[in-house]
């Protein structure tokens, strides 16, 4: 009897058969904007569930529903782990860990006030599969908002359930919610995490056009530092099937605003603008790059 055909739809016939690892990275700051560069394990990590949802507006006319807007997507999830430790609960209820004396004789407290607010987290799974490779789910800017329960059972502190809800990442350009990554080749997910992607320059426009030489202008991005942040403009001529570098001075601003030369007569140009991270003193971290603006020149 010959082998069943693989399927070829474009789906992975690899199904993940057990999830493997949980890790949760705390933000710096209120809002979950500022990612920390530690992100801790929940020991025994057994089941991260979610669903994404959204609420809609309807808008009715004579009784006929006619349009619905939404309002925005979130992501509600659940997660369960074998074990709990005291930073991990602290980082999902807002609780401080305190420690007292050296070991031997060292005493460890979790201990939250009436006036602690549970923070943002960013929540990283990976659940293997018997492939060698893996699946990992993202969910950028979590916060538990529902019940934390936990268990003092089998001689360990361990959470059968604690439920919370994912918001889009604050900031102009890719409000990130949620996403999966997967790996041919299985790889544990590190202590230090991968940072967010950085915001994309948004309303890229041109200003000025000329027989060789383009303005373009594009919104700051909330998070430049001037002096040290910079962009970075590239161009095409293909109708952006391949790009290049602009070069020169017009290709790498220090501004949100730009000009570039030594263009061709009558030619059809596409520009996208990227935002640079420590541009000065350099390299700098290159985010993703914007949508394009197509400008003939005259």
């Amino acid at each position: 009897m010959s082998s069943p055909t693989p399927c070829a739809s474009g789906t992975s016939d690899v199904l993940p058969y057990g999830i493997r690892q949980i890790r949760l990275t705390p933000y710096l700051d209120a809002q979950g904007t500022c990612l920390a560069d530690v992100s801790y394990p929940l020991p025994v990590a057994m089941t991260l569930g979610f669903s994404e949802t959204e609420q809609y507006d309807e808008l009715r006319g004579d009784d006929v529903l006619v349009a619905v807007h939404g309002r925005g997507p979130q992501v509600d999830w659940s997660l369960e782990a074998g074990g709990m430790n005291m930073t991990c609960w602290s980082l999902l209820s807002g609780g401080s860990v305190i420690e007292e004396g050296v070991a031997p004789t060292r005493v460890t407290r979790m201990r939250k006030s009436g006036d602690d607010l549970r923070p943002y987290v960013r929540i990283d799974g990976r659940a293997i599969s018997d492939s060698g490779g893996n699946l990992k789910t993202r969910i950028y800017r979590a916060k538990a908002n529902g019940r934390l329960q936990a268990d003092l059972r089998g001689g360990a502190f361990q959470t059968s359930r604690i439920d919370g809800v994912g918001l889009p990442l604050v900031g102009d350009g890719g409000r990130w919610l949620y996403e999966f990554i997967h790996d041919e080749t299985d790889s544990a997910i590190p202590g230090t995490p991968e940072p967010n992607p950085m915001p994309v320059p948004l309303n890229v426009q041109a200003t000025t056009i000329a027989a060789t030489t383009v303005g373009l202008e594009w919104d700051q991005v909330g998070i430049f530092v001037a002096g040290t942040d910079g962009y970075k403009v590239q161009q095409s001529i293909d109708n952006g099937v391949t790009w290049a570098d602009v070069t020169g001075a017009g290709g790498t601003p220090t501004t949100n605003s730009t000009t570039v030369t030594t263009l061709t007569t009558k030619t059809t140009y596409w520009f996208q603008v990227a935002y640079v991270q420590a541009a000065t003193p350099g390299p700098g971290t290159v985010g993703d790059y914007s949508h394009p603006v197509i400008v003939t020149t005259l």
